[in-house]
């Protein structure tokens, strides 16, 4: 990423807090977006990554090319211990309501 794209993205973006389990590949980040001013928004984002292309993306994507249900990734149910922790903590997620969504999407899309 280039250095002024960067400077701009780190003054309309605070990280509040990441996830990354090593065993399987798969990250989670919340952002919260900021005014022009640099004052908060009341908008979070939450932005996930899975394994980089290696031995950690065949086991985390090999359940579902054998068409196993979701509940068997292991990038999926660590992502859905730490959304629940992260919706229970309102400084993270707390009643927002996009992680339950979201984490019904990714069961749907993994599931087909």
């Amino acid at each position: 990423m280039p250095a002024t794209e960067a400077a701009q993205f780190a003054e309309s973006w605070t990280v509040i807090d990441q996830f990354t389990d090593p065993p399987n590949g798969v990250s989670a980040t919340v952002f919260q977006q900021r005014e022009s001013s640099g004052s908060p928004t009341e908008r979070r984002y939450l932005a996930i990554r899975g394994a980089e292309p290696s031995a950690l993306d065949l086991t985390a994507n090999g359940p579902l090319a054998l068409g196993l249900p979701a509940s068997l990734n292991p990038q999926f149910t660590a992502l859905k211990a730490q959304i629940n922790d992260w919706r229970s903590d309102p400084t993270n997620l707390g009643s927002h309501s996009f992680p339950s969504q979201a984490i019904r999407r990714v069961a749907i899309s993994r599931q087909r």
